[in-house]
């Protein structure tokens, strides 16, 4: 198992997006709560001095739907999630997929967006991310 190149693993870890060292520049942010992937809550837990929506713990329930719907509906109506459950950052990697939708849902939703550019006015990059493969983004509500 050790022997297989990494990308035949898991291709989320060859792109970095389960890399700890991929932390780094969120972790220098000032403390918030971040909006991520279910998959990366745990990372930002352990690697950062962030709280997160969501992680893969059954009783997140609430959280883990309005971290979903906060990346997988179209900006305006993500917008009103994000006021709603108040995140100072949203991080996305930027080799992930938003799962479960068809290709029309996802280029109309954030995640969509933002993965061609497309940053809403409501959200400010940071800079210190846009070279790694998280990005992050501070919501200016």
């Amino acid at each position: 198992m050790t022997a297989q190149p990494v990308a035949a693993e898991n291709p989320r870890v060859a792109a970095g997006c389960l890399l700890n060292s991929s932390y780094a520049a969120l972790a220098a942010l000032p403390p918030g709560l971040v909006a991520t992937d279910i998959d990366y809550g745990p990372f930002v837990l352990a690697l950062t001095r962030h709280s997160v929506m969501s992680a893969p713990y059954h009783r997140l329930v609430g959280p883990i739907i309005a971290a979903n719907d906060i990346f997988a509906l179209p900006p305006a109506a993500a917008r009103q999630v994000v006021a709603a459950a108040k995140p100072d950052y949203l991080a996305v990697c930027d080799r992930h997929k938003l799962g479960g939708f068809g290709p029309a849902e996802r280029e109309a939703s954030l995640w969509g967006r933002l993965a061609v550019g497309e940053v809403p006015a409501w959200l400010e990059p940071v800079a210190a991310t846009q070279d790694g493969p998280f990005l992050v983004y501070r919501v200016r509500l």
